[in-house]
């Protein structure tokens, strides 16, 4: 005699219907928490990204007893004697881990579109990982751009330096020719508001326009003054420069549309394409809606809120005005 052995019984169609809106429920929970951890840690790489660049400021300050310029180059009204082609960022490299870059730089020089430049056939040298923030969705990973203007790959970084402080020349040298009367070299001991309260660097987007039509972008090593608005700054002025002049997502083409003053605070996630709130070339940006961080002349590292006035922005840009920022 054979016993029949009873099967348990399965999920019906609602109870299978059911467990798959609870584990969609439970994915729908995780999701924005996953993506807020890695918001979190992007933004913890930025700043420790920024700290980094502060702190190579200072040794490369200690070593020549004032900062980089922000910009320079071997001929022309921005020609500083003695001082090799280049960004404040190239200038720092031997304080990121990047001596061995810095020497190819060096040693390429006298080609002033050979600083990590090469054809459209081969790869330029890649800027170090510091110079890249992974809370740019601009960034490409490994910070090449292709310029199709001028057919060339470039290396591109995510974040500027304060021209208020680093400086270049004189503002009164306007003439594309005229050759710079006084050489702005910034000390520590010059910035009377405080290095605690001046800002040295700021993030800025990697790519300012659509690259499928013209590669507009940070380019954290080339001096030309063809891509003056390329170079990874902001708070730029010089005799002629109108502080009221309405920003300008094209670039500007004379002194009258360079930023500065009140109207040169940061944007927040500019676009690249499009026709309205676009990135302005002379300006830092926010890949974050919750701010900009900037690191400070002392290394410090602080989040700048969207609603600080351009006022206030001003006043932490500039290192001896004597118009300290309110508290932000």
């Amino acid at each position: 005699m054979f016993l029949s052995r009873s099967r348990p019984p399965g999920f019906t169609l609602i109870e299978l219907l059911v467990v798959i809106a609870i584990i969609a429920v439970l994915i729908g929970l995780l999701l924005p928490a996953i993506q807020k951890v890695r918001e979190a840690a992007a933004r913890m790489s930025s700043q420790n990204n920024l700290k980094q660049i502060a702190l190579a400021s200072h040794g490369y300050h200690d070593a020549r007893d004032h900062y980089p310029p922000a910009f320079s180059w071997s001929s022309g009204r921005w020609n500083i004697p003695g001082m090799q082609d280049g960004t404040a960022f190239t200038h720092i490299l031997p304080y990121v881990e990047g001596g061995n870059l810095h020497n190819l730089i060096e040693a390429s020089a006298s080609d002033s579109r050979a600083l990590t430049n090469k054809s459209a056939a081969e790869d330029a040298p890649s800027p170090p990982k510091v110079y890249l923030n992974p809370s740019d969705e601009t960034c490409p990973t490994d910070g090449q751009q292709f310029h199709k203007d001028v057919g060339m790959n470039y290396a591109a970084g995510s974040y500027a330096a304060n021209y208020q402080l680093f400086g270049s020349v004189t503002k009164n040298s306007t003439a594309a020719t005229a050759a710079p009367t006084v050489v702005k070299r910034n000390r520590a001991v010059t910035v009377t508001d405080g290095l605690s309260n001046t800002i040295a660097f700021a993030e800025k987007q990697t790519v300012f326009r659509n690259p499928s039509s013209y590669d507009q972008f940070n380019i954290y090593a080339y001096p030309s003054t063809q891509f003056l608005g390329h170079i990874p700054m902001f708070g730029f002025e010089r005799a002629g420069l109108s502080v009221s002049a309405a920003p300008s997502p094209t670039g500007p083409t004379d002194a009258s549309g360079l930023m500065a003053g009140p109207l040169s605070k940061f944007q927040v996630r500019p676009a690249v394409e499009g026709t309205t709130g676009l990135a302005n070339w002379y300006q830092a940006h926010a890949p974050r809606e919750s701010g900009i961080l900037v690191a400070l002349g002392d290394g410090s590292v602080r989040m700048m809120s969207p609603s600080v006035t351009g006022e206030t922005w001003w006043a932490a840009c500039t290192p001896s005005a004597g118009d300290l920022a309110e508290s932000w």
